[in-house]
């Protein structure tokens, strides 16, 4: 089904949040015919066809939604400004509050569907075990328990949702691809469970395909799920990764860095965490119908070996 990019016809997209997967999940929207409207502090690298209030989503009240039209779906996808557990409790749990507080006093403005940014860190396994949707979130870090219960809010509201817990997401940038190459290859991986350390990775491309596929769907045919792990084929191991891009960049290590600081992000957008030791099952997104651009590391890399 395609939809006509027209006021009258078009869908409206609240985006409260808009970092490097937000914006490109936006975009794709747009060119599926969406109206997209975003918030954020500072909206100025985002594209000129967002329509964009420059606002700290804290400061969001009834007014601004008395003046819309009514959103068909709310983003959620605020980041945290640290790595702070305060901050975390900000983002995740007083921000998702806020916000539904909000739409409590203003009944017209509940949108038909929110889609939740959300992480893999909820999940606290640290074996080498596997993890899926049915997996209980019990990870119990001050910032894991605020991102379960910004989960649980969302879960215990009347909105229709569905929740994305992202795991580790590269590809923002070129240069952040080579720095990350180098690093693995130049890491010293002394120990047996340093050697065997899984990582679980998503291409940033993807993240914001399944997001957008989730929200088309949902106007389409309905979402079957209301929950999914977002992460690609092959969970990876720590030796694996360093044989790999030794190969692909033919050098021998040249100093001593921790893999522990370079296997990023456990968490939607740029904020970066040592990530755990634990394999994310991805089968719920593969029989979604969503077909991965990137099914694994080698093929999200591959880009900046080319030339």
């Amino acid at each position: 089904m395609t939809y006509q990019n027209s006021a009258e016809n078009s869908l409206r997209c609240l985006i409260l949040g808009c970092g490097a997967v937000a914006t490109r999940t936006g975009i794709i929207l747009q060119k599926q015919g969406w109206q997209v409207h975003a918030i954020k502090r500072s909206p100025e690298s985002l594209p000129s066809t967002f329509a964009t209030t420059a606002m700290d989503i804290h400061q969001l009240d009834i007014n601004f939604f008395a003046d819309q039209p009514v959103f068909d779906a709310i983003i959620y996808s605020v980041t945290p400004d640290s790595r702070d557990t305060d901050d975390y409790r900000n983002a995740y749990v007083d921000g998702v509050s806020h916000i539904l507080d909000i739409l409590k006093q203003q009944h017209s403005a509940v949108p038909k569907f929110w889609l939740h940014f959300s992480s893999s860190r909820v999940w606290g396994e640290d074996d080498g075990s596997v993890v899926n949707e049915n997996t209980a979130a019990s990870a119990s870090s001050g910032a894991a328990k605020s991102l379960i219960e910004g989960e649980s809010l969302i879960q215990q509201s009347s909105l229709a949702h569905c929740i994305l817990r992202f795991s580790g997401i590269y590809g923002k940038t070129e240069s952040s691809l080579s720095k990350r190459l180098h690093a693995w290859a130049d890491s010293e991986l002394n120990t047996t469970a340093a050697r065997q350390k899984w990582s679980n990775r998503i291409h940033v491309e993807d993240a914001a395909g399944f997001a957008a596929f989730i929200l088309q769907r949902q106007f389409t045919t309905g979402t079957s799920y209301s929950l999914y792990a977002v992460t690609d084929n092959e969970p990876t191991q720590a030796i694996e990764l360093q044989h790999w891009a030794r190969n692909i960049l033919s050098k021998t290590p040249l100093k001593s860095t921790s893999l522990f600081e370079v296997l990023t992000t456990d968490t939607p957008e740029s904020n970066s965490f040592q990530g755990r030791h634990k394999r994310i099952d991805n089968t719920r997104l593969s029989k979604s119908g969503y077909q991965l651009i990137y099914p694994n590391l080698s093929t999200g890399y591959a880009q900046i070996t080319k030339d």
